[in-house]
C-alpha cells in the first residue's frame, strides 16, 4: 500500500527550485495541456482564460459540487481547484492529470534511450523546466516535470523510488523514480510512470491497476518503493546536478534514497 511520508497535504504542493512550476516554460505548457484538455470536453472557451479567474467563473457558473482549494495556496496561485469532482462539461482532475502523464511520457523522450538510439544527447535534465528545455530527460528529471505540471494546476504530486536492475548487462541495483498524484475525486494516491515507453516498455495512464514501466522482480534483489516522498531524494538530484554528461550520470546513478 502506498504511504505517504507526511500527512501535510501542502508538502506535495509546494514549488521548488527543482519543481520549478513557475518558470515561463512550465507556466505555459500547463496553460496549454489545461486549454486543450477543456476544448476536448467541450468547455466553452471562456473557461480557458489564463491565471486562476477562469477556474472562479467556471467554479461558479458550472453545475455540480467542487471542493475549493484555496488560490493562495502555499503562497503560489494556482490554475484550478482541487478536488473537482467530473462535471457535465466533461472537465475534471483525472482528464488534467492523464494530459499531463500522457505528455511527459511522449513528448520527451528517455535520455538513455537517445543514446542508445545514436542520436545526439545535450545537457543532463535535473528542474522540471531543463526537461522542457533539453527536450529531454532521464525517469527522475520527467518525474519532476510530470509533478510540476500537476502542482502548478494544485494537484498533489510526490514521488517514489523502486531499486531496479540497470541492466541484464549489470545486475546492480539503481534508483527508478514513480510518481506518485492524489486525486481528490476519488480520495486516493495512484502511481504514473512516465518514464517513455519502447517495445519493451508499456507504461499506460490507469485509476485502478497499475501499469508501470517495468515489474520488480524481488528474487533479483529488486524493491518496490511504496513511500510517497513530498521531495525529490537528495541522491537523485545530487547525480543530476554533478554529472556533466549523460555519460557521467550512468556512472552517478543512486541506489539509494
Amino acid at each position: 500500500m502506498l504511504k505517504p511520508e507526511t500527512n501535510d497535504m501542502n508538502r506535495y504542493l509546494q514549488m521548488t527550485d527543482i519543481i520549478d512550476f513557475r518558470h515561463d516554460l512550465v507556466r505555459a505548457t500547463a496553460e496549454k495541456l489545461r486549454t486543450d484538455v477543456m476544448k476536448k470536453a467541450g468547455v466553452p472557451s471562456e473557461y480557458g482564460m489564463p491565471e486562476f479567474a477562469a477556474s472562479e467563473k467556471y467554479n461558479r457558473d458550472a453545475p455540480g459540487t467542487f471542493n475549493e482549494y484555496t488560490a493562495q495556496g502555499n503562497g503560489y496561485e494556482h490554475f484550478a481547484y482541487t478536488g473537482c469532482y467530473e462535471q457535465a462539461a466533461g472537465y475534471g482532475e483525472t482528464a488534467y492529470v492523464k494530459a499531463a502523464f500522457e505528455y511527459v511520457r511522449d513528448a520527451f523522450p528517455h535520455s538513455f534511450d537517445l543514446l542508445m538510439s545514436g542520436k545526439p544527447v545535450s545537457r543532463v535534465s535535473c528542474k522540471a523546466s531543463d526537461v522542457l528545455h533539453n527536450g529531454h530527460g532521464i525517469c527522475y528529471a520527467k518525474s519532476h516535470l510530470l509533478a510540476a505540471l500537476l502542482r502548478i494546476a494544485g494537484i498533489p504530486a510526490g514521488f517514489c523510488y523502486q531499486k531496479l536492475q540497470f541492466s541484464d548487462e549489470d545486475p546492480s541495483l539503481i534508483l527508478h523514480a514513480v510518481s506518485a498524484v492524489y486525486l481528490y475525486s476519488l480520495g486516493k494516491w495512484i502511481r504514473l510512470d512516465a518514464r517513455g515507453n519502447h517495445e519493451n516498455v508499456n507504461a499506460q495512464f490507469s485509476t485502478d491497476k497499475e501499469f508501470l514501466a517495468f515489474p520488480v522482480r524481488p528474487e533479483l534483489g529488486e524493491e518496490d518503493g511504496l513511500i510517497i516522498y513530498a521531495e525529490p531524494a537528495h541522491n537523485v538530484v545530487e547525480a543530476l546536478n554533478k554529472s556533466e554528461t549523460i555519460y557521467d550520470l550512468i556512472k552517478n546513478l543512486p541506489g539509494e534514497v
